[in-house]
């Protein structure tokens, strides 16, 4: 693989050239993130990129997913950067509405979900205490440090107790709300039914609660061995 980002679109300066006509100049961004993860960016392009049917500004999808450029061009991602995905092995089902193999396959997507989700939170929770702590309490450490006149004590106090205020608004603006979006939407546009011919959207349901439930509620997929 000689390139990790790749640029689409119509115009001839790109590294992967569309002639369709409903492709933009330059339509999205490719890029190569290891371990069959690939990241797409649509530069607000007129006409869309769509992962798995659902148009996105950007995700995070594998080669298991489908890329599509406007409304029908497909793009084989693993090949552009010459990554060889060996065809998947069709397997006759006893029962045709039998996903339960698939739908497994979805839990270890729904729990890294998840455990990003909170590390982000956290993250920027902790960020936050630090800031506020950092602006709310230098006065007391000067305080403690120096031997200093009574009346810059007083002025020192005083900061402080304003401290706390400025620190909530000099932070008010720093919200972790963009990476949390970015987030849900790669999970939401991979997190669907299995079943090719359906991959309804799961709506970020649990999927402990989706497999006791056992059904997709729109092409009655079966998930749950029980159900079967």
């Amino acid at each position: 693989m000689q390139n990790k980002l790749l640029k689409l679109g119509r115009s001839k300066n790109n590294d992967i050239v569309f002639s369709q006509g409903d492709v933009s100049g330059s339509h999205a961004t490719i890029t190569y993130l290891g371990d069959n993860q690939f990241q797409i960016e649509d530069l607000n392009s007129t006409n869309g990129t769509y992962v798995n049917g659902y148009r996105i500004n950007k995700a995070v999808i594998s080669s298991d997913d489908k890329l599509t450029l406007s409304a029908n061009i497909d793009v084989n991602v693993p090949a552009l950067f010459g990554i060889t995905v060996k065809p998947k092995e069709i397997i006759k089902k006893a029962n045709e509405k039998d996903f339960t193999e698939e739908f497994a396959a979805l839990e270890p997507m729904y729990l890294d979900y998840k455990k990003k989700r909170a590390k982000i939170t956290s993250g920027h929770n902790k960020k936050l205490a630090i800031i506020r702590g950092a602006i709310t309490f230098s006065p007391m450490l000067i305080l403690m440090l120096f031997d200093i006149p009574k009346e810059v004590k007083m002025q020192l106090m005083g900061i402080m107790i304003l401290g706390s205020t400025a620190a909530a608004v000099f932070t008010s603006n720093m919200s972790p709300q963009e990476k949390l979006e970015e987030l849900d939407i790669s999970f939401r546009v991979r997190y669907v039914c299995p079943n090719e011919k359906c991959q309804q959207q799961l709506n970020g349901q649990a999927w402990a609660l989706l497999h006791a439930t056992g059904f997709c509620p729109r092409c009655g997929a079966i998930y749950n061995k029980a159900k079967l």
